[in-house]
């Protein structure tokens, strides 16, 4: 296999799973669309903003995702050359090889989506602490 069509793959598995980032962070605040009583609103409200904080995380990462996808696109199209077009006869060797680049690449993402999303929720409490202590 080729290393242009192995980062034209790589692109389509960081694709789709920027799609299903994309997906889990839009249907994250779809539950809190719904209209509740004023004596919940309060508490609504702050389940609210951290469920738009996890939303953004997890957009966040699927824009990185996005990125990471695009790059190896762009690579597989403007590599040239018998580096990139001259097939190793490996294929076996290449479907790990993806899967391994997915997998450090997806994991590298969930870490740095753990790391801000952390982060970004103890100021949140910490915020709502000092509002109503």
């Amino acid at each position: 296999m080729a290393i242009s069509s192995l980062l034209n793959y790589l692109g389509v598995a960081l694709l789709c799973f920027a799609g299903v980032f994309f997906l889990i962070g839009r249907a994250r605040t779809a539950r809190h669309t719904t209209i509740v009583p004023a004596y919940k609103n309060k508490n609504q409200d702050n389940e609210l903003l951290r469920a738009r904080l996890v939303q953004r995380a997890d957009w966040y990462c699927s824009g990185g995702l996005l990125a990471v996808a695009l790059i190896a696109f762009a690579m597989s199209l403007i590599g040239s050359g018998p580096f990139f077009t001259r097939p190793s006869g490996n294929t076996a060797g290449a479907v790990l090889l993806i899967v391994a680049l997915v997998t450090i690449i997806l994991i590298s993402a969930l870490l740095v989506r753990y790391l801000s999303l952390s982060r970004a929720l103890r100021d949140f409490d910490n915020k709502r602490a000092v509002q109503n202590p």
